[in-house]
């Protein structure tokens, strides 16, 4: 049996008309938000808390596309915390709930107080959709496999009053297989996903979850025999072949041979569908631990150790949490980068690209020439000649050659940040904990993380987490996130790198564009940054800025005045509404008291990096905060210089910043982004002197 979001009569057909491609894709989204939302009302309907107290949302999935994503929509029907801090995790594959389980246990370790929502789920349906008219056999076997599905857990440390704990989560690993990069791959398409996975995957898989779940149990002195393994049910063969690689006895894997039968592979939600089931059957005297072994596309593999903690007990904090109090965490080095001189161009020369490329009205012509003169951008960076800028490419080859070109030049530009960031921090490249990489321009998978983590010759044990769906607010968001991890252990060491290519709002432009589109293409543009960030500075260590607080909110009523969303044309719709300015006008001062709330920092001893969504936003933030010309000045001088690389602007400010001369005279530096949602993102970090 399988759950899919269609009916029999729509599974295997492809839409006629873009129109209706659109129209599917959105039904199909909407059924998996249903799922998604009566998973994360029943694991807080079984937590029982007050949902006031719910501090993080964790989302993942690898069929969702555009920005915000669904997590903001569980948020607002949830009625769950404004304030909440969400991270909204894609392109990992079936190991992105093991990845957001590890995430949610790393921040719930960070403190004691924080609470974390985990919603995972994906769409299998939309694999059907789109297959070729004469598919391979390879295509036939993964669509009569994948299922739609959707799972929530809630996460924290040191249970209270009330709490009745099901698992103790004691290990968490990560391996990368080397040399198997194009072994499995998930990639993106105008409605779905295609997968591919070369026959050889089982075995591969099989060997290095050997190797990892010995390491992993060795080091907590389980064995394999007290353990029910949790395999990801991705098929019958590969079952049958980990099954033999681990050596392990039938009964042992009951929990996946009852998901494929029951559901099919619902793609990440799987591992917390099969823990779900576990804790219902009353196994834990004949297997006290659960073993959770995943594989995705790259090759990689995630691993998850839990103890079954029978009803009426009292679960045990979990040991990592004991850590004295480190400090605050502290960013140790960044980098930002750009496309190459030849893709960087004036913005007057992009707008008569504009005026030249397109069948603008002469209303729109002035207007459009208005705009452009108005947003104080001196030149911009877009990796394509200026005389590709707004000409949607003449055939599907042409396109191909584009995107390949782009996604090498957005390489380029991450790799660069990256090894800036590593150059300046000083320390040796094995000791890199965890990767966490952001961008809305992450199509396939794996992604960006990965080729990362190989061409920086990372350990293969480190920790990846890919954000997406975030735009503007990402890279203030990651930071954030990366600080959290620093805090749970002072040997852990973060790479942060945040990039996004731009260029194709405007190579995708509708026929007709409208004065929003019109306004999006004016400002938008293509960059990357990377930083090092942990706690505990070691003697080669030189301490940029310390995060001394974080703050998220989502402004209530503005979801439709910030959004991106991908058409099956390849166009974009880029929303950014005249109101936006606005509502961060009516939230702005109060969200900076919550950031500043008994701290002792005045507004007046700050620095503020604000993201330069705008000309009319750093003026709106300047005018309700009472703000001095040199508070903002690296904003100013990033958009000038730059225009907008949503999220790696962010991150690119706080470097100005660093470099420039006012670096000496603010001890504190208020960060604060905006994006999709309609959402804020701030960081309070002192200066050293």
């Amino acid at each position: 049996m399988r759950g899919l979001s269609l009916g029999l009569d729509e599974m295997y057909t492809t839409p006629s008309t873009g129109e209706e491609t659109d129209q599917l894709n959105d039904r199909i989204q909407s059924r998996l938000f249903e799922m998604l939302e009566r998973a994360a009302l029943g694991a807080l309907k079984e937590w029982g808390a007050d949902v006031s107290s719910l501090t993080h949302v964790v989302f993942g999935t690898a069929t969702s596309g555009g920005a915000p994503s669904h997590e903001v929509s569980i948020i607002e029907r949830l009625k769950l915390p404004s304030t909440v801090q969400r991270v909204s995790i894609d392109h990992m594959g079936a190991v992105g709930s093991h990845r957001a389980m590890a995430l949610a246990s790393q921040i719930a370790c960070a403190s004691g107080s924080h609470r974390i929502l985990v919603v995972y789920g994906d769409a299998g349906v939309a694999l059907g959709t789109c297959m070729d008219d004469e598919p391979s056999k390879e295509d036939i076997e993964q669509a009569s496999l994948l299922a739609d599905g959707a799972a929530a857990a809630v996460i924290g440390a040191a249970p209270r009053h009330g709490e009745q704990a099901l698992y103790e989560v004691h290990a968490w690993k990560s391996h990368i297989i080397h040399n198997s990069r194009n072994l499995m791959s998930l990639t993106r398409t105008k409605l779905g996903v295609e997968l591919s996975e070369h026959k050889s995957v089982p075995a591969e898989v099989g060997t290095a979850m050997s190797a990892l779940s010995d390491s992993m149990l060795l080091q907590n002195q389980v064995s394999i025999k007290q353990c029910a393994v949790l395999l990801h049910p991705s098929s019958k063969r590969s079952l049958e072949t980990i099954h033999q690689k681990l050596g392990i006895d039938p009964e042992q894997t009951t929990a996946s041979w009852m998901a494929l039968e029951d559901h099919g592979d619902v793609g990440g939600s799987s591992s917390l569908q099969m823990l779900d089931w576990l804790r219902k059957a009353h196994l834990s005297t004949q297997f006290p631990w659960a073993l959770g072994l995943s594989y995705g596309p790259g090759l990689t593999i995630e691993g998850t150790l839990l103890k079954l903690v029978a009803r009426g007990t009292t679960a045990l904090p979990t040991p990592v949490q004991f850590v004295p109090n480190l400090g605050p965490p502290c960013v140790f080095s960044m980098k930002s980068s750009w496309p190459p001189a030849h893709f960087r161009h004036k913005q007057a020369d992009i707008l008569e690209a504009l005026l030249s490329q397109t069948n603008l009205s002469e209303e729109d012509k002035v207007f459009a020439e208005s705009v452009y003169k108005g947003t104080q951008v001196k030149e911009r960076g877009l990796c394509l000649p200026l005389e590709e800028l707004y000409t949607r490419p003449a055939s599907t080859e042409a396109e191909q050659a584009q995107l390949k070109q782009v996604g090498e030049s957005l390489f380029a530009m991450l790799l660069e940040a990256a090894n800036g960031a590593l150059l300046e921090w000083g320390g040796e490249r094995s000791s890199i904990t965890h990767l966490v990489f952001g961008s809305l321009s992450n199509m396939n998978t794996p992604g960006h993380d990965l080729d990362l983590a190989l061409h920086l010759n990372f350990p293969s044990s480190v920790e990846r987490v890919c954000v997406d769906h975030m735009g503007c607010l990402g890279g203030f968001r990651v930071l954030a996130l990366a600080s959290q991890l620093a805090a749970v252990n002072p040997k852990n060491r973060v790479l942060v790198v945040y990039g996004d290519v731009s260029v194709f709002l405007g190579t995708m432009l509708p026929l007709v564009p409208n004065k929003l589109d019109l306004m999006s293409v004016s400002l938008f543009a293509d960059g990357a940054a990377a930083c090092v960030v942990g706690t505990v500075p070691l003697d080669h260590e030189h301490v940029v800025y310390e995060v001394h607080a974080a703050k998220s909110e989502l402004l209530a009523k503005s979801r439709g005045d910030m959004y991106m969303k991908s058409l099956s044309d390849g166009s974009v719709e880029n929303v950014v509404t005249p109101r936006v300015p606005i509502f961060i006008g009516k939230n702005v001062e109060r969200f900076v008291e919550g950031l500043l709330d008994k701290s002792g920092v005045q507004v007046s001893d700050c620095a503020f990096l604000c993201h330069p969504g705008g000309k009319t936003i750093l003026e709106t933030v300047e005018k309700k905060l009472g703000l001095a010309a040199e508070q903002t000045l690296s904003s100013w001088s990033v958009l000038r210089a730059h225009g907008n690389m949503t999220g790696a602007t962010n991150l690119q400010v706080a470097d100005h910043f660093r470099s420039s001369a006012l670096n000496h005279k603010f001890g504190w530096a208020i960060c604060m982004s905006f994006g999709p949602g309609l959402g804020m993102e701030g960081l309070l970090l002192r200066i050293p002197s």
